[in-house]
């Protein structure tokens, strides 16, 4: 009886230290899914460079993006199955030949509300969004549902 007292006595004062769950932030160069948290949809792309939004499936070689980290809180995502890297124009999202130093290829990445992930095109300064149609396109950053989640998957 002792003991179990011990124990939830040392358990109520070491819970409340715990750290707090941080944002969904990949790790440096790492391979990730990027599902939008409104559609539950991943982002995805065909050779052709158009960008639309599918099931999720971890084995879907069109689904997968290297996280290429370009400074602080940017990156550049290149889909492993195609070889080009995520672009905007405008509103438009496709994918096309990287380039390290264009800036539309550049996307800026913050923690959202939601703890997933904002992610604005650094040339268009818009944010990166998917509808119910699965569509992607780019918006002003003033719309709720613009947050990604990145997962981390083997290439």
């Amino acid at each position: 009886m002792r003991i179990a007292a011990v124990v939830a006595v040392t358990a109520a004062l070491v819970l409340p230290l715990a750290s707090p769950a941080s944002a969904a932030v990949p790790p440096e160069d790492g391979t990730v899914l990027l599902k939008d948290s409104f559609t539950e949809k991943c982002l995805d792309s065909d050779s052709g460079g158009k960008v639309y939004t599918n099931d999720c499936h971890t084995d879907n070689g069109y689904q997968k993006w290297q996280w290429i980290p370009r400074g602080t809180g940017k990156v550049i995502l290149r889909n492993i199955a195609t070889d080009r890297c995520l672009d905007s124009g405008g509103e438009s999202v496709y994918t096309s030949t990287c380039t390290v130093n264009n800036q539309h290829l550049q996307w800026l990445y913050r923690e959202h509300t939601s703890g997933n992930l904002e992610l604005k095109n650094v040339a268009t300064g818009r944010c990166l969004l998917a509808d119910i149609h699965s569509d992607v396109k780019t918006v002003s950053c003033d719309d709720i549902n613009y947050d990604w989640g990145p997962t981390v998957v083997p290439e």
